[in-house]
């Protein structure tokens, strides 16, 4: 599972075992290792009579909570890309975008990492990943 962050903003891409993963356990989870002592983790859960996404952060985790029915439509459907959201935790905390997306293959053939779960590109005609 791949994480990124800009300002506000969190996206998760998923490969294809990852999205059965979830569709199969109802979670799927990831760290990276700061310092020898210090990792930053982060899963996506599937939780029954979920309302709506959320997202905590406790003990170094990312936990972004997902409604467990909208897991399952998004991961057996081969045209629904994603799904996304905007959480609040409280009034006085700015609102997080949250994107959750299927991982496709980038159609750049210079990039080095293992694609070999990804999903093959929709459209063969774009240029970047």
């Amino acid at each position: 599972m791949k994480l990124r962050i800009k300002d506000n903003s969190i996206r998760l891409r998923l490969t294809r075992s990852e999205v059965q993963q979830m569709y199969d356990t109802g979670r799927v989870s990831a760290f990276t290792q700061l310092t020898t002592s210090k990792r930053l983790g982060y899963e996506l859960v599937a939780l029954a009579n979920l309302p709506h996404l959320t997202a905590v952060f406790e003990n170094d985790t990312l936990q972004i909570s997902v409604p467990e029915t909208l897991v399952k439509t998004w991961a057996s459907s081969e045209t629904q890309v994603g799904f996304e959201a905007t959480c609040q935790a409280d009034p006085q905390t700015p609102p997080l975008a949250i994107l959750v997306e299927k991982d496709f293959k980038c159609l750049n053939a210079d990039r080095a990492e293992d694609e070999s779960d990804n999903y093959e590109h929709p459209n063969p005609a774009a240029q970047n990943c």
